[in-house]
This record gives structure tokens, C-alpha cells and sequence, in this order.
């Protein structure tokens, strides 16, 4: 993490921050995350927290914002710190977050994250996150219209559950062949009749009771389902029989 300096520097700084352990005090978790109501140190209370502790083991610290911006045109920010004494200094490297959105409020948003994240990483602090969802272009609007979806989602198996049964009974009994004929079928075998009697030029009504008459049902309007399958097929051969004979005789 931290860029290249001197033996000697990187040493003398990293045994004045092992000290620190022994003098600093965590910091009080005055700000609440909105997302998920959890308590955090903010940048303010953490800053407050190190200076009387760095100064007992006399270090100082410098943090500068940088930019940067990727082959797609994608901008990010960043925070380099610089922890140093009367004598030595070390240079960390920065670390970036790519911006969702280029406005101030993003960019501040991310860089306040960043140099909280830096400097409880550095020194060892335990903070909960804050920004990071700011950072990463979440809201609490979007938030809130998660948590509605999210107890739908939890309460549909129990849903399902409770409605499984009145579904079983709800569903179809299963057709056999001594079954009532469906209003489906019945148009099916009108529509069929209708193009078979066009075809042969004869009334719609006397090609259907002869079908009737062949397949041996009195009242069509009581028909089974094998007697409507039987009366189709029916209608079905004498129509393709037609088509045929009308193609041989051209």
C-alpha cells in the first residue's frame, strides 16, 4: 500500500503507528447509515479521535484527492495519504473508486468515503461503512422501494402455500373419452363442416347429419368426447377425399 521510500522511513513511521494501539481511542458512532440503520463514526469524529493520539506519538498526516479516468471515459476519484513525522514520511498509494455519476455531490460523496476508509485502514480503526453506499450511487429512495418488494417476496411462498390447496380444487377433472364433448370441440367440427360443405357445394346442415348418421349420433348437443374425436376424423377424411377428387377432376 504504501509507494516506495526508504527502509529507514517506512520503518520509523510503521513502529510510531504500532504505538498508537496502546493511546487511541476508538471513536464514539455519532451518524446512523440510512441503509441499514446501523451506527458509524463519521470522518469528523475519526479525525477528532486521531490528533491527540498522533500527536502523543508525534505524526501527522496529509490526505490530497486525485482523478483519473479509464480507456471507457469512466472518471474515478481518489485520496493519497501521506503519514510523516519531524524527519520521515510515507506516501500510500491511492486507492479509487470509479463515479457512477460526475456531479459534486458524487464526487464528494466518494471522496469522504475514500479517506475515512484509508485512514481507519492505516491506523487500524473500526468504523462501520457510511458513504460506501452513497459512493457506489445508492439512495435511500431506492432503499425503501427494496424493503416493500423484498416483504412481498418473502410473504408469496407463504402465499402459495395457503392458496395450494383451493388451486388443487379448482383444477379440471380430467376428461375421458364418455366425457361431455367441450364447446371447443363443437366449434371445431362446425368450422371443419363448413369448409366440407363449401367444397362440395351442398348445405352445411345435411353434410353434418350425415356425418352424424355414420359416426351413429342421434343429438349432437350431448355428443361424448370420443364421439366428437370420431365425428372429426370423420368430417376430416371426407373434406381431404373431396380436395383430392376436386384436384384429379381439374
Amino acid at each position: 500500500m504504501a509507494e516506495e521510500n526508504s527502509t529507514n522511513n517506512i520503518n520509523a513511521i510503521y513502529s510510531k503507528i504500532s504505538q498508537l494501539s496502546s493511546v487511541f481511542k476508538q471513536p464514539k458512532k455519532n451518524a446512523i447509515n440510512p441503509f441499514t440503520q446501523s451506527k458509524y463514526a463519521d470522518l469528523s469524529a475519526i479525525i477528532e479521535s486521531l490528533k491527540p493520539a498522533l500527536a502523543s506519538v508525534g505524526l501527522g498526516f496529509v490526505q490530497v484527492p486525485v482523478t483519473d479516468m479509464n480507456a471507457n471515459g469512466q472518471t474515478s476519484v481518489g485520496i493519497k495519504t501521506i503519514v510523516f513525522d519531524k524527519d520521515n514520511q510515507v506516501e500510500f498509494k491511492a486507492f479509487s473508486l470509479p463515479l457512477l455519476k460526475t456531479d459534486p455531490q458524487s464526487a464528494g460523496s466518494a471522496l469522504t468515503y475514500l479517506r475515512r476508509y484509508t485512514l481507519s485502514a492505516i491506523f487500524g480503526i473500526a468504523a462501520d461503512d457510511d458513504d460506501g453506499n452513497q459512493s457506489s450511487g445508492r439512495t435511500q429512495q431506492s432503499q425503501q422501494r427494496q424493503r416493500p418488494a423484498q416483504r412481498q417476496q418473502r410473504s408469496q411462498p407463504a402465499q402459495r402455500q395457503q392458496n395450494s390447496r383451493p388451486a388443487q380444487q379448482q383444477q379440471p377433472a380430467k376428461q375421458t373419452d364418455s366425457s361431455p364433448a367441450s364447446d371447443k370441440a363443437k366449434q371445431l367440427i362446425k368450422d371443419l363442416n363448413a369448409k366440407y360443405s363449401k367444397l362440395i357445394n351442398e348445405d352445411e346442415s345435411k353434410s353434418m347429419e350425415e356425418q352424424l348418421n355414420i359416426c351413429k349420433i342421434t343429438d349432437p348437443r350431448k355428443m361424448t368426447v370420443k364421439q366428437a374425436r370420431e365425428l372429426y376424423q370423420s368430417l376430416k377424411i371426407f373434406y381431404e377425399n373431396a380436395v383430392k377428387a376436386g384436384e384429379n377432376f381439374d
